[in-house]
């Protein structure tokens, strides 16, 4: 699929059941991406009908989507890495990390530390200094120690997709930002009710 590097704001995806890993990555990055385990007909009836474009690494799958006004990205069955790159240059999607539930797909909604007091361990509960909780499913985020790592690998993703030689360097690619010491961003996933 060819958009000519125009940002799709509005971007909603759904991960056939061999992208799952990919779709957790997508909604780290803020992207609506949900992933279902359905028969190839099911899953093109709720792209079409959901608006989303189908993510696939299943060559006859994407064809079939075409042929049925599905739109379809074709990503390679190995790395998650090259996956991502390809998803981000061929939709350009708007990006707004660690804003959705990993679980769920569902955006994150503020909480206070009187919300989540029996919902955190203790010694998250001193040092965390602000929290989020999926609407859906209960489960509570918070910056965690180990968002540094995620951030880095996806600024190497993003710089890469950024420089691909199919768009301009760096538009419609996001960034990640923030430092997780203060809140600004980056979330750890606790326990839900």
């Amino acid at each position: 699929m060819e958009n000519g590097g125009i940002a799709l704001e509005g971007v909603r995806v759904v991960c056939d059941a061999m992208l799952g890993t990919l779709a957790r990555w997508l909604r780290v990055l803020g992207v609506d991406a949900s992933y279902s385990r359905a028969e190839d007909e099911h899953l093109l009836a709720r792209a079409r009908l959901e608006g989303r474009v189908l993510i696939t690494a299943d060559v006859a799958l994407a064809e079939r989507a075409t042929r049925k006004g599905v739109q379809a990205v074709l990503v390679a069955p190995e790395r998650l890495e090259a996956q991502l790159r390809t998803i981000l240059v061929e939709l350009r999607p708007r990006l707004d990390p660690f804003t959705r539930c990993l679980r769920c797909n569902v955006g994150l909604v503020q909480a206070s530390r009187e919300e989540v007091v029996d919902k955190v361990p203790p010694r998250v509960l001193r040092w965390a200094g602000r929290f989020a909780r999926c609407p859906s499913c209960g489960k509570i985020f918070w910056p965690g120690t180990h968002v540094d790592g995620m951030r880095a690998r996806l600024v190497r993703i993003l710089r890469e997709a950024s420089s691909d030689p199919g768009g301009e360097p760096g538009e419609g690619v996001g960034e990640v930002s923030g430092d997780p010491s203060r809140g600004d961003s980056g979330w750890s996933g606790g326990k839900g009710p």
